[in-house]
């Protein structure tokens, strides 16, 4: 299988330009939000949608993480749920994957 180079940084962030305006928008989780809340962290943006919860990790690369594909955003997501969050949510938690 031929080897691909991981997108650069502004391609990445192009890429989930549309689900951040998505998930940026009360129309995106039906009747009963009228207001979202975003917060931003250097590598997530969470927004607080009624009386739920629904975080993005963002297509970045530092010396510490690198989320700069799908599938490492999605290898990493997995081991935050099997290890940290269901640990403290146990029964909360529904995960989704939205690609990109």
């Amino acid at each position: 299988m031929p080897l691909t180079a991981a997108p650069t940084r502004d391609q990445a962030l192009d890429e989930q330009r549309e689900v951040i305006a998505f998930l940026s928008s009360p129309q995106a989780y039906g009747r009963g939000v009228e207001a979202v809340e975003r917060i931003d962290t250097h590598i997530s943006i969470v927004w607080l949608a009624g009386d739920r919860a629904y975080k993005l990790k963002r297509a970045v690369r530092f010396d510490y993480v690198d989320f700069s594909t799908t599938a490492l955003r999605s290898d990493d997501s997995s081991h935050e749920l099997c290890t940290r969050g269901l640990s403290v949510s146990t029964g909360v938690i529904r995960p989704s994957l939205v690609t990109p």
